[in-house]
């Protein structure tokens, strides 16, 4: 597993200013949460895979997060299903009850989901360079600390998934079982949780050692290259997605759409 999501390639979206996507992505995220409908919810997340599929990104670089994200997924689904009561009854077991409101509840809760995660790796950090995306921000006017620490965030999330596929590969070196009942699987769980913990409190402590050493918060002299002035084809884009977030908000609030 690498130490980055991104994957150097020649496309459209790899071409794309970084604030752009920003935009797009952000764009996403506000859609997924206006949207009340499993048909529109649905959609926006076969957008965002049909996206990254003309895009050629390869699914192999998150592959790892992909078999965590659809499980989850598929639990949501489960859940909102059997908890959320509503419409006509499908499915009558005893305590168990699954309507049409808990499919489409769990429809819309799971689409949400994968749209937030396949939106933010598979458009944005998987055709970006973490420097650029940093850039980006700064064109915002996010104060430069800001927006270090987002990025010092996200690569904290990607290494620590290298680190539990480390662990996972030891224990298997190891002979340990991955899973035979519920003890077992509770026994594997803290066995790898724990180490997982300690290796992360150590990274921070090392991450913050090395930026106090470097006189970490930057000033306004050693952070030039963070200024930048916005495009007109970025100005567009920005202000095009937050007029259209505007006027999906406003048919949904006004006129009851995409419920």
């Amino acid at each position: 597993m690498g130490y980055t999501w991104y994957t150097a390639k020649k496309t459209y979206l790899h071409r794309a200013s970084p604030l752009t996507k920003i935009a797009i992505v952000s764009m996403m995220w506000f859609l997924a949460f206006i949207f009340q409908s499993p048909l529109w919810n649905a959609l926006e997340l076969f957008t965002v895979i049909g996206v990254i599929i003309t895009a050629r990104v390869p699914f192999t670089r998150f592959l790892t997060y992909i078999k965590i994200i659809v499980p989850v997924m598929l639990i949501f689904l489960l859940l909102f299903a059997v908890l959320i009561r509503g419409g006509e009854i499908l499915l009558d077991i005893g305590v168990i009850k699954v309507t049409t409101g808990g499919i489409s509840a769990g429809i819309i809760g799971s689409s949400r989901l994968g749209t937030l995660f396949f939106s933010t790796i598979g458009i944005l950090l998987a055709t970006t360079r973490e420097i650029d995306i940093v850039k980006g921000l700064a064109k915002l006017k996010l104060p430069a600390t800001a927006a270090f620490l987002f990025m010092m965030s996200m690569r904290f999330v990607t290494l620590s998934m290298a680190d539990l596929q480390t662990i996972r590969e030891a224990r298997r070196s190891r002979a340990l079982p991955e899973r035979e009942n519920t003890i077992q699987f509770i026994r594997n769980l803290i066995s790898i949780v724990i180490p997982l913990f300690i290796v992360t409190i150590r990274r921070i402590q090392t991450a913050s050692n090395a930026l106090e050493v470097k006189g970490f918060p930057p000033q306004k002299h050693n952070v030039y290259w963070l200024r930048g002035r916005l495009t007109i084809g970025e100005i567009s884009w920005v202000a095009g997605c937050v007029a259209f977030t505007a006027i999906m908000l406003g048919l949904r609030l006004g006129l009851g759409w995409f419920t």
